[in-house]
Formats: C-alpha cells, sequence, structure tokens
C-alpha cells in the first residue's frame, strides 16, 4: 500500500469508549482524550474492521469515476494550457480508452469460478503502468509549466498530479486482498451534515452562555429591585439591590466550577443507579416468579444479565466512592489555597494560577470518571432509553448569582456622613459575589483597592459561591454531553440499542424527538439597504429608505438598529424596546464622539468624499434639525450621554409597563443619568462593537465635573469611537441610498441572509426562563432584606466588626436560600414548552430580536432516512413569510445557487419558504476567544495601509476615493480599491485548503478540518455598484459556505498539496466571483468573452441536495420531474431505522426487501445510502397493453410482488398499561393470564398475559401476499388480559402471596379498529413485583401491493396500480425470456420530459448485463453531443442487444409475436406511502345520529379514522352528469348523505314559516304563517318533500340575516 493511503485509512484501532460489547466493565478514556478522539495507552481496543470484498469493488468503482471526471474536465480545459501537450494529450487519450476496459473487458471476464479474480489482475495491471506514465508526464510538465503557452499556468500540471493521485489509489486498493486491509467506511461523514446544530448547541454551552453572563455585568444590566425602609405602604426605598448572573453550569462539560461538576457527575451516576436497580428488581422478580422457563438457553441468557448489572452496579459504587473522595480532596485544597492567601505571604496572582491549575485536574479527573461509569451503564443513560419510557433527555443545571447593593443618593449621603468621609459624592455600592467575610478581611488587609475586589475573589472556597438550581436542561443528541457522542458506532450503538446511522442534532422530549429549525434571516453585523413602504408609517415625514443593520452580540443576542430618513432632513435612529424609540442620529454622534467634535466636523465627516449631489445640503440641514434641540448648544460628549440617560430614566419613572430599567426605584435616585445613558448606548446602540471586559462604573447621582471626566475608563472610551465611526459611514451609506447610488439590497435574497442557529434560538429562550425566574427571586430577596441589615451589608468594606459581618453575611445567604427556593418549581419550563411545542412566550421585556413566537419547532418523522435526515437540512424562511401571499420571497434568486437545492422544496404553502441546503454547503462555526483573536489578527496584517483615526490620518485620506473595511461590523478604517482587492486576495489566499491531508480521497472535506480560518468571508464590493463599496470581513457563526476549487496555483512537485486548492466562499462573497459551473466554461469564457474564471466547481452533486444528488442522470430531466422525486423520495416506504424493535414510533413504513439501485451516484456510495435504500431494480416494459395502464397507472407483475418485489409493512407501536373496570384508586391491575386452578384465562396469550413470541414462518409457508399466522391478530383474537392483584401474607410460611381475581381480555377490534396484523414484539417496561404494568407492543401489518396503491420511478413517474396481472399473462422477450415487472403507458415519457428515466432504463440493463453497477452522477458528462447515449447504445450492441433498447415481445394471452418492438430495461421504482388500506372510507349511508356524521349538518365526515365517508364534491359531480348518470349523482347527494324530511308550503315555498294550527284527537292540519295556507282543513295543502339537511340549515342562516329563502313548488302538484 502506498504511503498516502494511510491517510483514507479506517478510524484508529481503539475504541473511543474503549469497551467491547460485552465486556462493559473495563476501563474507558479519559475525557481529554475522548473529547479530542484519541484514547489512552492502557485502554482496551475494539477490534479492526477488516474490508470486505464488496467494499473494496466499491472503492475500486468510485476510483474509477473519479478518473473519469478527471479526463472529462482535461478534455474540455487542454486548450487552455500547451504545457507537454506532446506527452499529456496521448496519455488522457490512452486513459479514457483503458477505463472502460477497466470498467469492463469481456475479453476478461471468463468463468463465474476466473472471471472476477482475472478482471482485478488486469486492472492491476494496468492501473501499475498507468501510473508508471504518469509519473513521468508529471515531470515533464512541472519543467516546462512556467515557459508554455497557456491562459492558465501550470493546469496541465495540476490534472496529471490530479490523475497520478486517484490511479495511486486504485492501485493500492488492488495491491492487497480485501481482507488485509481496514475498512474505509465512514459513518461520519452523513453526521457531518448536520453537524451545524450540534457544533452550535455546543457553543451555547461553552460560548454564548459564558458570553452572556459577561455581557450582562458589564453593560449593568442587573435585575432590580427596591429595598424599602419597611413594610408599610408608605414605606420609602433607601436602595436597590440586584441579582448578577456569573456562571451557568449545565451537565460535567464545558466544566468552569469543580464543585458543580462533582455534583452534576454525582447526579447522573445517581439516576443511572436508580434505573439499574429498577430493572435490576424486575429481573429477580421474575426469576424468582419462574418467569424464566427452564430452557438452558434461555437460563444462560439471565444468568449473563444478572452478572452484567453486578458489573454495573460495582462500577457505580467505585464511581460513588471516587467522586466522594475527590469532593473531600478538593474542598480541603480550596481551603488550604485560600489560608495561604490569608496569611499574606503568598502573591495572589500566583496562588490563582496555582488553583486553576489544580482545579483543571479535579475537573479532568471527575470527568474522566463520569465518563468511564456512563460508558459502562450505556444502556440506562442514551437517548434510546428516554425514548422507550417516554423521559427527557437532559442533563442538570446550575445557575450562579451574585448580589450588587446600591444605596441610593439620600442613604448614601447619611453613611457618609456617619463615616465622616469628606467624600460624600463618592459611590458606596457593593458588589458581592461570595458570602466570604473573611475575604473582605483579607482584601483589607492586603489594601487591595475596592475596585480591584472582583479580582481576587477566585480564591475563595466555591462552598461560600451561591448556585441556584436550575432543574434539568435539554440535551441534544450527540452534544457534547451526550452519552453517545465519540462512542463506538459499531459496538456501543448495538449495545445501548441505537441506530448505526445516528446524526444526532435533535433533542428528545418526553419520548418525542423534536428538531429546531433553521430560519434564514438578515445578515448579521453589516448595514443593508432595505425599501419598505411600510417604513412611511414609522412617524411623520419618514420615508420608504432605511439602513438596516442587525446586531449580533458574542451571546448571539440580536437586535435591530434603523437608520431612517425623512423628507425635512433628519436622520432618524431607531430600536424596539416594548416601544419603539426614535432618537436624532446627530445626538448619538455628539454622545459617542470621545474628542467632542464640532458641528462643523461632523459636516466634513459626512460630505467629503461623496458624489456629487445634494449631500452637503442635507448635512446642513441635520445639523441646523440639531441646533434647534434643547441640548444644541452642549460641548461635551459626556453632557450628551447625560441627556440620553435623562430621557431614558424618565420614560421609566412614567410608563407603567417600562420597567427593565437596571439600578433604578421609583422614588429614589441611585444612578446619575450618565449612567443611564451609557447604559443605553451599550445596550441598544449598536451593540455588537462593546468591550465584554470593561464595566461600566457605579456613578453618584451627585458626582462633580471632575469625577464625570474620570468616570469612563479607556477600553469604553474606544467603544464609543467605534460606534461614532460606524454611524459615520452607516450615514454616508443612508445617502447615498437616497440619492440613488446604491440599490436596494433586501433580506429576501440568500446573499444578505444568515441561519438562526440553534444557540441563538436557545440563548433567547434562555433569557426568557431566566428573565422570569430573576425577576421574582429579586422581588422576594429586595422586600425581605431590612434596611439595617441593607446598611450593615454597605459597610462590609469597612471596618464592620468581625461578628457583625459574620452575621450579616449568615442572614443574607439565609434570605437568598429562601428566595432559591420558592423560585417555582422548573425554571426552564419554557425552554422546554419551546421544545415540545415550538411556541416561545415573550413579554417584549428580553431584549433580544425573536423573529417569530411559534413554529421554532417540528417532529421528527421517520417515513424513510431521507425525510428525517432532510429535516436536518433544510432552512426555513419563518412563519411570517410562510404567511406572506406575495411570489417574490418564494423564488430562486441567482444568489442562492450552490448553496441551496434548486429542485427541493416541498409543494404547497411551503413552496420557495422552506429549502434544503446542498450537500457541500456547511455553517460557519462560533469561534471562541482565542480563534477570534487570531481572525483579527490575520485581517489586520492584511490590510496593513488602512486609513483611520487611530493612524493619525487626515478626513480627505480617509474619506476621498477609498472604500471603507467593514470586519464583523466593526468600521476598520478605509482603503484605496486597488488595496482593497489586494487585501481581498491575500485573505483569500491566507484561507483556502492547500494540503491534500485537509480534503478526503473523495474530494469531502471533513467538518472538522474547516476552521473558522477557513469559513472566513471576503467580499470586495468595487464602487459604482450596486451594493455599497467596501470590503466585508465575516467570521462569526450562521453563514453559509461552501468549497470551490481556485483554477490557477503555483506549480508544486511535491505531493502533499492539493493541485487544485478548495476555497470556501460564502454567499455574498459569491455574488462578486466569477466561478465555472461545469468543466466546459473556462474554454467558453476566454473564446466567447475573452475573460478569466478565477474558480470552478468541485462537481456537479455539490450543488444539490443530498436527496437529489440521489436521482441518476440528474441533469437530463426537467426541473420539475427532479422537484417532484424529491418530494416522492420522502413519501416512500423504505428502510428507515435499524434500530426498529426497539422504537416506539406511533407508525412505521418499512419496505421489506429493498435493492442496491444498478444506477446509481457517487454520493450513494459515500454516505453509505444502500443501508437505507428505498426501493428494487424493476424490469419494465413501456408499452401499453391491457387498457389499464392509461395515463399514470402502473401494472405490476403479480408473481413478482408474491416473491417479495415492493411488498411493505406498517409497524405500529403502542404503550400498554394495565387496568380495569370499575376499579378503585388502590386497585392494583396487572398483565396476568393465569386463573386460580393454573389454568389460562384465555388459550391465545402467555402466562403473563401476553401475546407469545411470533414463531418463524416456514419455507412452505412463508409468502408475502398473506398474513402470517404465527399468530395472526383479527378481530375476536386477544391482545393482552388483565387481572387485579392482591397482596396478603401466607400464614403458614409468613411470605407474601399474590392472588389474582377479575381477569379479563381486550380483544383487537376493541383495541386497533383497523387491519389484521401479527405481534412483532413486546416489551416490558415497568414492573410492579413479578407482574408488568406497562408494555410496549409492537404490531406488524401486512401491506403487499393493493390496487390502488402508488408507486414511483426515480424521476418523478409515479402512477397508481389498477390491475393485478400474473406473469404468465404478461409478455415475456423472446431473447431471454424475461417477463417485465413493471409495464407503463409511452404517453408518460414525452409530457414529463423524463430523459434521465431513458436513460436508467438503459444504463441499468447494461449493468444487469455485465453484472456492476454504474455511476451516473449529477453533470459528470457536459458536451453539445450526446456521448452518455452512444456510450450505452454501443455497450449494448456489444452485449447482443438492440442498440436503442426495443425487444421483441410474445404476448403471454395470445402467445403471438408483437409486431413492434418493445422499449425494455431495468429502473428504479419505489413504493410510497400513499397506501388504499390507509385511505379507503366507504359506508353504506350516514346517520346523522351517530359518530359517522356531523350532526349538524348530517354529512360525512373527513377522514378514514372517523370512518368518513366518500365525500363528492362539485367537479364529480360534474364528472357524473357528464356521463348521464343522474341517478347515482342524486344517490350521492342526497339519499347516502343527509337526507331528511321537512314540510313545505306549496304555495309560497317556505321552509320554516310552517307550524301545527289544529291538533285534536281525530287530526292534525298545517298552517303557513307567512301565506295563509292551511287556514283551515279544508285547505291544508303543506307537502312533505325529501331535502338535504344543509338546505335546511342554509335557509335557517339566512333567515337570521333577514333574507327569506323560496323554493320553487311548481312541480309538487303531483303531491298535494
Amino acid at each position: 500500500m502506498s504511503s498516502r493511503s494511510s491517510h483514507y485509512s479506517a478510524k484508529s484501532l481503539s475504541s473511543s469508549a474503549g469497551e467491547s460489547m460485552v465486556t462493559s466493565h473495563s476501563t474507558g478514556s479519559s475525557s481529554r482524550h475522548r473529547r479530542t478522539g484519541t484514547a489512552c495507552i492502557h485502554e482496551p481496543r475494539a477490534p479492526p474492521i477488516k474490508m470486505t470484498a464488496m467494499e473494496r469493488l466499491q472503492h475500486i468503482r468510485n476510483s474509477i469515476t473519479r478518473l473519469k471526471y478527471i479526463c472529462e474536465r482535461q478534455y474540455h480545459t487542454a486548450a487552455l494550457d500547451q504545457a507537454s501537450e506532446a506527452s499529456v494529450t496521448p496519455f488522457f487519450e490512452r486513459l479514457r480508452k483503458k477505463l472502460s476496459k477497466l470498467e469492463f473487458s469481456r475479453s476478461h471476464i471468463g468463468t463465474p469460478e476466473t472471471g472476477g479474480p482475472q478482471q482485478l489482475k488486469y486492472m492491476a495491471k494496468e492501473s501499475r503502468q498507468l501510473m508508471s506514465t504518469a509519473q513521468e508526464v508529471v515531470r515533464d510538465t512541472a519543467n516546462t509549466s512556467a515557459t508554455a503557452t497557456c491562459v492558465y499556468e501550470g493546469m496541465q500540471h495540476h490534472h496529471m498530479q490530479e490523475a497520478m493521485a486517484e490511479l495511486e489509489e486504485l492501485s493500492a486498493l488492488l495491491a492487497e486482498r480485501p481482507n488485509e486491509q481496514l475498512s474505509r467506511v465512514n459513518a461520519d461523514l452523513l453526521a457531518d451534515l448536520v453537524a451545524f446544530h450540534i457544533d452550535e448547541f455546543d457553543a451555547f454551552m461553552s460560548l454564548r452562555v459564558e458570553a452572556f453572563a459577561r455581557e450582562m455585568q458589564s453593560e449593568g444590566a442587573f435585575y432590580t429591585g427596591p429595598v424599602m425602609t419597611d413594610a408599610s405602604q408608605k414605606a420609602t426605598p433607601v436602595g436597590v439591590c440586584s441579582a448578577v448572573l456569573l456562571d451557568v453550569a449545565v451537565g460535567v462539560r464545558p466544566a468552569r466550577s469543580a464543585r458543580i461538576v462533582l455534583e452534576h457527575a454525582r447526579h447522573q451516576i445517581n439516576k443511572v443507579e436508580n434505573r439499574l436497580h429498577a430493572a435490576d428488581i424486575a429481573l429477580q422478580e421474575c426469576q424468582r416468579a419462574g418467569e424464566v422457563a427452564a430452557d438452558g438457553q434461555q437460563r444462560q441468557q439471565a444468568e449473563v444479565q444478572r452478572r452484567e448489572f453486578t458489573i454495573m452496579k460495582e462500577r457505580i459504587s467505585h464511581a460513588l466512592r471516587q467522586l466522594d473522595r475527590a469532593q473531600q480532596a478538593w474542598l480541603e485544597e480550596e481551603q488550604s489555597i485560600f489560608t495561604r492567601a490569608a496569611s499574606g505571604s503568598h502573591d495572589l496572582a500566583a496562588l490563582m494560577q496555582t488553583k486553576h491549575l489544580r482545579e483543571a485536574e479535579v475537573i479532568e479527573e471527575v470527568q474522566r470518571l463520569h465518563d468511564q461509569t456512563i460508558h459502562a451503564c450505556l444502556p440506562f443513560a442514551t437517548p434510546q432509553y428516554h425514548r422507550r419510557y417516554g423521559e427527557t433527555y437532559g442533563q442538570p443545571c446550575h445557575v450562579r448569582l451574585g448580589f450588587h447593593f446600591l444605596p441610593d443618593a439620600n442613604t448614601a449621603a447619611e453613611m457618609a456622613a456617619a463615616a465622616g468621609s469628606a467624600n460624600a459624592a463618592a459611590p458606596s455600592s457593593l458588589m458581592l459575589r461570595t458570602f466570604s467575610t473573611e475575604y473582605f478581611a483579607l482584601m483589607r488587609q492586603l489594601r487591595v483597592a475596592p475596585a480591584d475586589y472582583d479580582t481576587y475573589d477566585y480564591l475563595v472556597p466555591s462552598k461560600e459561591q451561591f448556585w441556584v438550581n436550575f432543574a434539568s436542561f435539554p440535551e441534544m443528541v450527540k452534544g457534547a454531553r451526550c452519552a453517545l457522542r465519540n462512542v463506538d458506532a459499531r459496538l456501543d450503538h448495538f449495545r445501548a440499542l441505537e441506530e448505526q446511522k445516528e446524526v444526532g442534532g435533535y433533542f428528545i422530549m418526553n419520548g418525542g424527538e423534536r428538531i429546531l429549525r433553521a430560519l434564514l434571516m438578515q445578515r448579521c453585523n453589516v448595514p443593508i439597504n432595505i425599501y419598505r413602504e411600510k417604513f412611511v408609517t414609522q412617524g411623520p415625514h419618514f420615508s420608504a429608505k432605511a439602513v438596516v443593520i442587525r446586531c449580533k452580540r458574542p451571546s448571539g443576542l440580536t437586535a435591530q438598529n434603523y437608520f431612517y430618513y425623512t423628507t425635512q432632513g433628519e436622520v432618524i435612529f431607531s430600536f424596539a424596546r416594548k416601544v419603539v424609540w426614535h432618537l436624532p442620529v446627530p445626538l448619538l454622534l455628539s454622545a459617542t464622539s470621545t474628542q467632542s467634535v464640532s458641528a462643523v466636523e461632523l459636516q466634513r465627516l459626512l460630505t467629503i468624499g461623496m458624489p456629487d449631489g445634494n449631500h452637503a445640503a442635507r448635512v446642513e440641514a441635520l445639523l441646523q434639525h440639531h441646533r434647534r434641540k434643547p441640548y444644541g448648544d452642549l460641548r461635551h460628549f459626556i453632557d450628551y450621554i447625560t441627556v440620553l440617560g435623562r430621557m431614558y430614566r424618565e420614560y421609566h419613572q412614567n410608563s407603567s409597563t417600562f420597567h427593565f430599567l437596571p439600578l433604578y426605584a421609583k422614588g429614589s435616585t441611585c444612578q446619575h443619568d450618565a449612567w443611564y445613558g451609557m447604559f443605553m448606548l451599550r445596550r441598544h446602540v449598536l451593540p455588537h462593537l462593546n468591550s465584554c471586559d470593561a464595566a461600566t462604573p457605579d456613578l453618584a447621582p451627585d458626582a462633580t465635573a471632575q469625577q464625570l471626566l474620570a468616570w469612563l475608563s479607556p477600553a469604553l472610551l474606544a467603544e464609543l469611537d467605534r460606534k461614532f465611526d460606524a454611524m459615520i459611514a452607516i450615514t454616508r451609506q443612508l445617502y447615498l441610498f437616497i440619492d440613488g447610488a446604491v440599490e436596494h439590497q433586501g433580506n429576501d435574497v440568500p446573499a444578505y441572509q444568515e441561519l438562526f442557529t440553534v444557540s441563538q434560538v436557545l440563548m433567547g429562550a434562555f433569557e426568557v426562563c431566566l428573565n422570569r425566574y430573576m425577576r421574582g427571586f429579586v422581588y422576594r430577596f429586595a422586600r425581605h432584606l431590612p434596611a439595617a441589615l441593607f446598611r450593615r451589608i454597605l459597610h462590609l468594606r469597612t471596618l464592620l466588626p468581625p461578628v457583625d459581618a459574620e452575621d450579616a453575611m449568615r442572614q443574607v445567604r439565609q434570605f437568598a436560600e429562601f428566595c432559591g427556593r420558592h423560585g417555582g418549581s422548573d425554571p426552564l419550563d419554557q425552554l422546554a414548552r419551546l421544545l415540545v411545542t415550538g411556541n416561545i412566550n415573550l413579554n417584549r421585556e428580553e431584549d433580544f430580536y425573536c423573529p417569530q413566537t411559534s413554529g421554532w419547532v417540528v417532529m421528527a418523522e421517520h417515513l424513510n432516512f431521507y425525510r428525517f435526515f432532510e429535516q436536518l437540512r433544510c432552512v426555513h424562511r419563518g412563519k411570517t413569510i410562510a404567511d406572506m401571499r406575495s411570489s417574490e420571497v418564494r423564488k430562486y434568486p441567482c444568489e442562492a445557487y450552490g448553496f441551496i437545492c434548486m429542485v427541493q422544496s416541498p409543494d404547497g404553502e411551503d413552496c420557495g419558504v422552506l429549502n434544503h441546503l446542498s450537500l457541500s454547503t456547511i455553517s460557519s462555526n462560533s469561534p471562541d476567544a482565542a480563534m477570534t483573536a487570531q481572525l483579527r489578527e490575520i485581517v489586520c496584517k492584511a490590510v496593513p495601509g488602512v486609513r483611520s483615526r487611530a493612524t493619525h490620518s487626515t478626513v480627505v485620506d480617509q474619506l476621498c476615493e477609498t472604500v471603507p473595511v467593514w470586519m464583523e461590523g466593526e468600521l476598520l478604517g478605509y482603503l484605496s480599491p486597488a488595496d482593497a482587492v489586494e487585501a481581498a486576495a491575500r485573505l483569500r489566499q491566507r484561507k483556502a485548503l492547500t494540503l491534500r491531508s485537509q480534503v478526503h480521497v473523495t474530494g469531502i472535506v471533513r467538518r472538522k478540518d474547516a476552521s473558522p480560518l477557513h469559513t472566513l468571508e471576503v467580499v470586495y464590493v468595487a464602487p459604482k455598484n450596486k451594493d455599497p463599496a467596501g470590503l466585508y470581513v465575516f467570521y462569526d457563526c450562521g453563514r453559509l459556505m461552501r468549497p470551490v476549487q481556485r483554477l490557477e496555483s503555483s506549480v508544486r512537485k511535491d505531493a502533499t498539496h492539493l493541485p487544485f486548492p478548495l476555497v470556501f466562499i460564502g454567499t455574498w462573497e459569491q455574488s462578486w466571483l466569477d466561478i465555472a459551473a461545469v468543466p466546459s466554461d473556462p474554454l467558453d469564457a476566454v473564446v466567447q468573452l475573452n475573460r478569466k474564471y478565477e474558480y470552478m466547481e468541485q462537481n456537479g452533486t455539490n450543488l444539490i441536495s443530498l436527496t437529489s444528488a440521489t436521482i441518476p442522470f440528474f441533469e437530463h430531466n426537467c426541473s420539475p420531474r427532479n422537484l417532484f422525486q424529491c418530494g416522492l423520495s420522502k413519501q416512500s416506504s423504505g428502510t428507515q431505522l435499524q434500530a426498529l424493535a426497539w422504537r416506539k414510533e406511533a407508525k412505521l413504513f418499512r419496505t421489506y426487501c429493498p435493492q442496491r439501485y444498478i444506477s446509481r451516484t457517487l454520493p450513494m456510495d459515500y454516505y453509505g445510502l444502500d443501508d437505507v435504500n428505498l426501493g428494487v431494480n424493476a424490469v419494465i416494459a413501456i408499452l401499453a397493453y391491457t387498457g389499464y395502464d392509461m395515463d399514470d397507472a402502473v401494472i405490476i407483475n403479480s408473481t413478482a410482488a408474491q416473491r417479495g418485489m415492493l411488498t411493505a409493512g406498517v409497524t405500529v407501536a403502542k404503550i400498554v398499561t394495565a387496568s380495569g373496570k370499575g376499579s378503585d384508586k388502590d386497585d392494583v391491575f396487572v398483565f396476568h393470564n393465569l386463573l386460580s386452578t393454573g389454568e389460562r384465562f384465555t388459550a391465545e396469550l402467555e402466562a403473563n398475559g401476553l401475546p407469545p413470541k411470533r414463531a418463524n414462518a416456514s419455507l412452505d409457508a412463508f409468502s408475502f401476499d398473506r398474513d402470517h399466522k404465527y399468530p395472526g391478530l383479527r378481530d375476536n383474537n386477544d391482545v393482552y388480559c388483565c387481572a387485579k392483584r392482591v397482596e396478603r401474607v401466607d400464614p403458614f410460611t409468613n411470605k407474601s402471596v399474590y392472588e389474582y381475581t377479575r381477569h379479563h381480555a381486550t380483544k383487537w377490534r376493541h383495541f386497533d379498529k383497523g387491519e389484521d396484523a401479527w405481534v412483532q414484539q413486546v416489551i416490558p417496561l415497568v414492573y410492579s413485583g413479578p407482574d408488568p404494568t406497562s408494555v410496549l407492543m409492537i404490531f406488524r401489518i401486512p401491506r403487499p401491493p393493493t390496487v390502488g396503491d402508488k408507486f414511483s420511478s426515480r424521476h418523478g413517474q409515479k402512477g397508481t396500480l389498477p390491475l393485478h396481472i400474473r406473469s404468465h399473462n404478461l409478455p415475456f422477450a423472446t431473447a431471454s425470456g424475461i417477463t417485465p415487472d413493471v409495464i407503463i403507458n409511452p404517453h408518460a415519457f414525452p409530457s414529463r420530459m423524463t430523459v434521465g428515466m431513458v436513460l436508467e432504463i438503459m444504463t441499468a440493463k447494461v449493468g444487469a448485463i455485465e453484472g456492476r453497477f454504474i455511476d451516473h452522477s449529477a453533470w459528470s458528462t457536459v458536451d453539445e453531443q450526446p456521448r452518455v447515449a452512444e456510450l450505452i447504445g454501443e455497450a449494448l450492441v456489444k452485449a447482443g442487444y438492440n442498440r436503442y433498447g426495443r425487444e421483441h415481445l410474445i404476448d403471454g394471452i395470445s402467445g403471438e409475436e408483437m409486431k413492434a418492438d418493445v422499449f425494455m430495461g431495468i429502473c428504479g421504482y419505489q413504493r410510497l406511502r400513499h397506501m388504499v388500506s390507509d385511505k379507503w372510507q366507504a359506508r353504506a349511508r350516514t346517520d346523522a345520529h351517530t359518530y359517522r356524521a356531523v350532526t349538524k349538518t348530517g354529512q360525512p365526515v373527513k377522514g378514514r379514522k372517523r370512518h368518513g365517508g366518500v365525500r363528492v364534491g362539485e367537479m364529480e359531480r360534474d364528472g357524473l352528469l357528464s356521463h348521464g348518470i343522474s341517478e347515482v349523482v342524486v344517490d350521492r347527494l342526497l339519499h347516502v348523505s343527509d337526507k331528511t324530511k321537512a314540510f313545505i308550503c306549496p304555495r309560497c315555498g317556505s321552509l320554516l314559516s310552517l307550524y301545527e294550527r289544529h291538533a285534536t284527537e281525530y287530526g292534525t292540519w298545517r298552517t303557513c304563517r307567512f301565506c295563509g295556507a292551511g287556514a283551515d282543513e279544508s285547505t291544508d295543502s303543506i307537502a312533505m318533500v325529501e331535502i338535504p339537511q344543509v338546505l335546511r340549515l342554509w335557509a335557517a342562516e339566512l333567515t337570521s340575516i333577514g333574507v327569506r329563502v323560496a323554493l320553487k313548488t311548481s312541480e309538487l302538484s303531483d303531491f298535494i
């Protein structure tokens, strides 16, 4: 094997879990090693998986296919580079000829015994010769590429390098036997496609939550409650108390506190122990009661299970002891470190570093212990366990809180006067992060400044911290804390009854699978021009144009900022928080200008460098409006911040709904107005530019001018400068938009969109839960806190006596714990409700932009694997877009090309709203702090000559003939267009994937190999374009990226680099790049347009989704057929689950005998889709044979169906709980079937009252077309038997004895009104002693092909089955005697234009003849000539068949040869879930007084489940009348529908004005109140007629609104 092939071999021999399927007690790997995918040395290893012969043939076939694609590319681009043309062209001509023989060589295929090995030897020999020739040609091209005439330098050399690398791969496969090579099956490629869900969930835990806590601390967004003087209604506040979010911990990782990690590990292990204990008791009771039969094998199985339980319990006990020791050691270690700090002889920074290192060791050890124990008890900790028992899969969650105490102005003055302070204006707030009084004494002893107290609080033992239990946080399957993360899919998944192809990315809530939708939203951190008529309604004189920037904080929370232009010349900034706020932009510019720029400087900044127009007049009008304001003559930026704060505070003070201003209480003054103004600027104005590490200092209400000037730190001043520069650039962009220099961009185009990721949704929901909990917590805490204790707390930093300080701290802790205990049962209830129902309730106090409040979650559907998988790959535009009537938002824009599949979108209301990502599209991940700093450094180095205020460039140099440079919404400065082009080229060069080790041999880039640097998006927009000019750089999460190949790169002689480097591009970046779609485009561009493409598509399948990529000859069909096939693939009853026997889905369809398609595509092999195939290879004839095959009808050979072709079944799972009628609440009912005499209550059931196991059918009785009878369930068959159990004590033995009475059996007709079925499996879930009380019953209903069922080809040719025909009545071929399995009408092709299906029929025929699979991936061959059809025809001729696929057939009925040749071949066919057995609706009549009809109208209801009838509508009525069968219409619409009898007046035609006027014992007559008919008995002419019930209802409804209904009664004379 060559040296390079080892990189593409299977995974390491070591199992990441480190345990085999049986020995579950071995030692696992450490946490750090498990998460990085490596294993410890001492860890037991899983046996390596050897390559099978079939797998090797698959790899060989794929390698030959890739060589053919390389030849195809070289064929089209040979004229673009003439380097070594004399050697390159002959080599590729020889390679093309040899590849067809390598696929199939008739001269080397002999007998079945020798043909295969002979062909493999021939292939090995030829591949070695070709590789030897390729090496010589590569050396030749490397020497001549620099001097050759070319358009793209080195293109021929790069093609030769690709061919040589693929030949090396092919030779390595053929050099050794399959069992001598390791398997290369990579099950993680499918998981990579949905990894963006898991990666973002992990980022939520590791990055988002931590950033959210830092944001709230730095911005001062505390949860505040007033502390009152007393409990009376006239009490006044003495200050405010706030709760501060410090940290959030979920599970055992990511871990920042060893104490909480220990607690969570113990919690998880105890939970598993409880489950194991319950299962062990049930097993012991069953053994004791004799449920285990005397059979030796069953006894042995029970003994093995008992032994495994014992091993698990020992592992759990050992782990708990280890955790106890680790906890005790850590507490002592913490106390020792704090003691050393209190001694004053050690450096505090060094002690903090020591504690950090020691805590990291403890955390890693606990994580290792936790992972080992969970892995040993894997069946009781996996998602499958939670599915079976209807539980929510989650992890324990704790929230750490701190407390901030701030006195109002009066209290602060009193305290300062009492302390004798000379500076009464100094703030006396206190931040309490721990409940340790010794810490404050230590800080005073070391003379640490009060502002630095929080720096060293980490030294305090964690037992002094305040953590609140937040119940359980839902865990995503395959997330960082999931039990299935990084375990062996072959052994561990099997042991835990999990799917082998488990990809994760969803939640399990109450046993059901829930998927969070990925929404396409406006791109973040970039100003976008939007024209919207609705903007005019924002206020008087507002225009319809605005610049909108969606700001994303590091926590993932977003906020919308609008910059409006009014017709009066004002520019208005707007944001929403409870209400919509409008602020003049000059006010914000003045508040953020730390240099206090003048009006003249503002005018220069807004006019210099702008194109000719009315800009100067507009800016002058803007500044005049500013000068007219009451604050227009202020000079210092702090004064403007104070103005903003006063506006913000006064609105809060006067509003009854504005209750989220922190550190504020009505009737008191706690902070200076400048503090509230700064809070407003940081919270709502371009918050993505905030510095999370710089907190806003408290500012006393009566602060002096000197204190105001020294108030803000340098980091906050730099933050204000960034916002000032950004607002200047956005205002200039708005002016250009108003003038028409740039156009509307909008947010309906993927170029300006990104994903609203899982982490953002969960962060918003978590904020909702946190707000609701914290508001109640702070209110209770502040109300219970006495004013005297509040003042004592504020003195903790002063010389408060230790006894008083300890007492005060103890009381505060007691109050906090009391409020925490009374905070509600489940603080995360809203988040759980979101994941269950998809709804999130907002009261608009949460400060984040939520695009919708419902429709966030969809239930996972397992109709087949494709349907489930594409749910994880779909993106939605949102509920608002779905409800719009406009078709513009549903169109497929050009910018979506390559990122969103152009043919996979559902029909109906979701068309164009619900789309699917293409196969190569990934979502950029969230970079951590270190990676963010690295990316910023790389970008800054790429733009060395940027002009900004930091470089002391003049305004003219910055703004004249330059373009802005944006990096994630931050304006770095300005560059000339030429420098910007060079900077963009440098960044794209830097982010390219150039090494072969970064790309799989298949060309697929593993998601772990695409770092945030590789997914950097670089967009350069030149001046005078529709988009605002500038250089835009993005590196944050949620952006859609896909790889393309760079056509031109330097010539390298080594084989470690990619010939054509891969570059990930974004949706906006793609709009400004030249990318060749197919190999023929580069030459066409040079010849026709005299232009060069920079990039080219890697292959055709990268442009479409996974489902679309499985369609052979994709490009030969018209798009609607491919679109239909994508929908039909997700409606097929294929193979959806491999652990089907252990699932409890309500209903699952399954095809019994799926096959590998002969005509296939490369993605089917790369992603292992043969395990979840949908259909079969059917012999199909295009023929109008019986008259039943008209239109879309599909005639199926019933003999083939009896042998299993397209035969399916329905698996129904139901959880049944034992119960009885008329029972008391204390009665215990169990499943039981034995009477007191020892006889069975019903002979059909086992002794435990459950159905017997299904016996294996014998070969003689085995048939797919009838129900299995081992055993069968029909109407009168018993399903289960329940009995009442009474426990008593035997007086002789003094043991408990159970007595069973009141037996009753439930029959199938009462259990499920439906079809006949049989019991597939019975899984006990809950035991009460030896008896089960709850079981999971899995039933299987056979569904052989039935008349009316729907079938489809792989090209959207769907049809129903009209007739079963036996094989001896079907035509057969004269040459082979083959009888077709399927017959369809020839008219199915001209109107549908499914040329791909015609080609598949021919190529699959060739594949069946030659005994091989044939690849036909999308756009694998591109040419004006029909080369594919010619090659197929030549292969058929060589095999002795007609060139066009036609054959002579003999009629199976008459025995005569058909005059016309029939097109016949093989095609993939699949069965859809639309079956007659699910849809039939029939009834003799409809009675209005039964459940079969709606009582109000009497008409049949809709739906088979409610026994609804066949509802005849207008179209059906017209069709029946057109055939002249009016009596049928009367029967369907009247007699068997809602017929009723009614009296009618023949004179006036009234139905409602009749009443009985005279009623005696001799007779009655009726009178019409309206016309007087029937006034006496002689004039009684009231008649009775039959009318529909709905007519009576319609007449009554019209009468209620004053409209009288009169019927024509001229035809009633015969009845009178």
